[in-house]
């Protein structure tokens, strides 16, 4: 992964996952440093046999067999500043009145050898830590996670950092304190560093001349740079920001927590990095901030912790709509004293503007929504913003990407396009900008009234805790387009209001009904305003109708064509609902000649009213899951019960749930052919089961708080049928 430079450093190419010098790649690494002695010390080796002899091809050739490569560049080292020496010495001894030209050029060369090979093992080192860094954080495992091994770190404690010259990736430098850390000298040396660089502890900077050192206006190929203080450091003299000039190749820039209360030049009054596409300051209080509409090239701007901010504003200082500001992307985190984003009249600066991220700012009242601002804005992030004032939402149809939350971070308002999310949001929502709705949850919202759009994309909606969410009737031929409707599935729970101004009865408006026909989904829970079974008249294409604790809603206005496509329905906490709308349909006229039932799983709480010859008879031919549940009832299943039970010949799955009152399990469950699954829950005052058992087709019974002597008897079954599950 590594090539000799033809001044004999390495330049590193791209870095190999989980690559160590061992092995064959050891070979390569020190295959290369024999190259460079060889080229060395080859033609001198008659001539300083004594002196070479610590660095005889069996030590370099141990060396390239060991696999410990730390420890044998240690010796290779001390062994390469010994060969200095004896190489200044010989130099010095053949320096006489009479010198030898061609001795002394060798051995000038060789002395130069030798240094660079001490710089060599530098980069080696170097390199060393690097591919131990790119093997060690793919393997390291979850339990050893702790002992993995960190970029920065590792990067910021190289040994001689400074005098890697033809260094081209350093991703920390940690400025010298103490002990620790190195000198801004030494950065200053590395004048071919690419790629991002992360400056840390600039607090330790003494004063411009020190800073200076760096040399970052030099380093042309760095692309990005992080400027950072540490967050207690004393107020910074401004030259020293001012001394740490980048290059004006720069793309991207940090600067955090420096104490100064002035800017540098560099940044707020020349525009020198005319290349910048991303800002990020923290933690400062200048008093004068850069004229950020004025860098050409800035797309991304990020503002955190910015003390004294109060208005923010991005000033072109030129003719209308002459402004070239390329900036899509603002952020504000953490700003407790910013109160608006203030526009100049007549601004056309914000068309660019394609994100805002807006966190933690608790005064923040006024952002730029207006239509001729923000135009083409297309993510919005709030969060832990209480007076931002925000507009019907989204405010134009190019905004698909929004979130809106509170401040314990719950999510008020989300929608990307398809999916809208509302939980407690009390703002206004847009639905004309919704153009492509495909699903709708709206929970815990009050007073809103809501109307359907009369052409919509909309193919899902759910309603829940909505107490003061009314759905308003359409009149004069405003009626919903249900030949464009898509709408295919309908939820509302808990809202009790939902249907309060709608005319419940059939004579008083044939045309206006609360949902579109082709709605194939329907659950409505806990609506006390839904009173006559006509809200529901047009929806002949329903396949599944749940109607939960509905405890106002009669049979009144039915109509037996919407149970045509019905395959679902549940029906409970109502009365005898169920059974009303079923022995409606058993009698009904008007369904299709030849007509059959399509019904395969029902749910109800009236096992009395449901198990009647007429209505088993209709349900016979498709139901496969009948449950019972909450009925307190029923003792016992009677004689036409029983019979009526019998009728179901397509019965699969049978469910007996938190029926207090039964005690015990119809007599001729055993004859249920058809029957695979037995469920049996709450039910406690059942005892044992009948002695005539239960049908050899059963494969999985489930019954909880059994007695003994329902244990008994079901391993005596178990006995006869071993593939029964319990």
């Amino acid at each position: 992964s590594s090539s000799p430079h033809p001044s004999g450093y390495f330049h590193r190419s791209s870095p190999t996952p989980n690559h160590h010098y061992s092995g064959e790649a050891t070979g390569g690494v020190f295959c290369s440093v024999c190259r460079e002695m060889e080229v060395a010390f080859g033609s001198a080796k008659s001539l300083l046999g004594k002196v070479l002899t610590t660095l005889s091809d069996g030590l370099v050739a141990a060396y390239v067999d060991s696999l410990q490569l730390g420890h044998n560049s240690e010796q290779i080292r001390d062994k390469l500043l010994h060969t200095q020496g004896l190489l200044h010495n010989a130099q010095g001894s053949h320096a006489g009145d009479n010198p030898n030209p061609g001795l002394q050029g060798l051995l000038e060369k060789l002395s130069r050898d030798a240094d660079q090979a001490e710089d060599l093992l530098d980069e080696v080192h170097y390199f060393q830590i690097h591919d131990k860094l790119h093997g060690t954080l793919y393997a390291t495992t979850q339990e050893a996670g702790h002992q993995a091994l960190h970029a920065g770190e590792l990067h910021s404690n190289i040994r001689n950092v400074g005098k890697m010259k033809h260094l081209q990736e350093l991703k920390e430098f940690h400025v010298r304190n103490g002990s620790m850390g190195f000198e801004l000298s030494e950065l200053g040396a590395l004048t071919e560093l690419q790629g991002g660089l992360i400056i840390r502890g600039l607090e330790h900077v003494a004063n411009k001349e020190e800073a200076a050192a760096a040399k970052l206006k030099l380093k042309k190929n760095l692309k990005e740079v992080e400027l950072l203080w540490g967050r207690d450091g004393p107020t910074t003299d401004a030259d020293i920001l001012d001394a740490l000039q980048p290059h004006s190749n720069l793309r991207a820039l940090t600067i955090a927590n420096h104490g100064g209360t002035v800017g540098p030049s560099w940044l707020c009054l020349d525009i020198w990095l005319a290349s910048l596409e991303t800002l990020t300051l923290e933690g400062i209080s200048w008093s004068t901030l850069p004229p950020f509409a004025k860098l050409p090239n800035l797309k991304r701007l990020k503002l955190k912790k910015i003390s004294g901010m109060h208005q923010f504003g991005l000033r072109c200082g030129g003719a209308p709509g002459k402004c070239s500001m390329r900036l899509n992307r603002v952020e504000f985190y953490e700003m407790p004293e910013l109160a608006e984003w203030a526009v100049e009249p007549n601004c056309h600066s914000l068309t660019s503007i394609e994100n805002i991220i807006c966190i933690d700012c608790p005064n923040v009242s006024v952002m730029p929504f207006s239509e001729v601002s923000c135009t083409n804005l297309r993510g919005l992030q709030v969060s832990g913003c209480p007076k931002m004032s925000l507009p019907s939402m989204p405010h134009t149809s190019i905004l698909t990407d929004l979130y809106v939350k509170g401040g314990d971070s719950e999510t008020l308002l989300s929608y990307d396009g398809k999916l809208l999310a509302v939980s407690g949001y009390g703002g206004a929502l847009a639905y004309h900008n919704m153009d492509k709705l495909e699903d709708m949850a709206i929970k815990n919202v009050s007073c809103i009234s809501m109307q359907f759009p009369s052409s919509s994309s909309l193919q899902k909606l759910s309603f829940r805790d909505c107490k003061g969410l009314v759905l308003v009737p359409v009149e004069n031929g405003g009626e919903i387009q249900e030949d464009n409707s898509l709408l295919q599935s309908i939820t509302t729970w808990g809202c009790g209001e939902l249907f309060f101004r709608w005319p419940m009865a059939m004579g008083e408006s044939e045309t206006i009904y609360p949902f579109p026909a082709p709605l194939r989904k329907l659950d409505v829970w806990g609506e006390q305003s839904m009173k006559s079974m006509a809200l529901l008249s047009n929806l002949t294409s329903l396949t599944s109708l749940s109607l939960i604790s509905c405890g106002k809603l009669t049979v009144d206005g039915f109509n037996p064509l919407i149970t045509v496509n019905l395959k679902e329905l549940q029906v409970t906490s109502s009365s005898t609902l169920a059974a009303d709308l079923l022995s409606e349909v058993a009698r009904t006229k008007l369904l299709p000649a030849g007509y059959v039932s399509r019904l395969e799983k029902l749910i109800v709480d009236n096992i009395c009213g449901l198990l009647v010859a007429p209505i088993c008879s209709l349900l016979a031919p498709s139901l496969h899951t009948l449950e019972f549940q909450y009925d307190g009832r029923v003792k016992s299943l009677t004689e036409e019960q029983e019979k009526a039970l019998q009728l179901l010949t397509s019965l699969e799955k049978l469910h007996f749930l938190w029926c207090y009152g039964l005690q015990s399990l119809p007599q001729g469950l055993h004859r249920l052919s058809s029957l695979k699954e037995l469920h049996v829950v709450g039910c406690l005052k059942i005892q044992s089961m009948r002695k005539e058992g239960l049908p050899v087709s059963l494969q999985k019974l489930e019954m909880n708080w059994r007695s003994a002597e329902i244990d008994e008897q079901i391993e005596k079954i178990k006995r006869t049928n071993p593939h029964l599950s319990v």
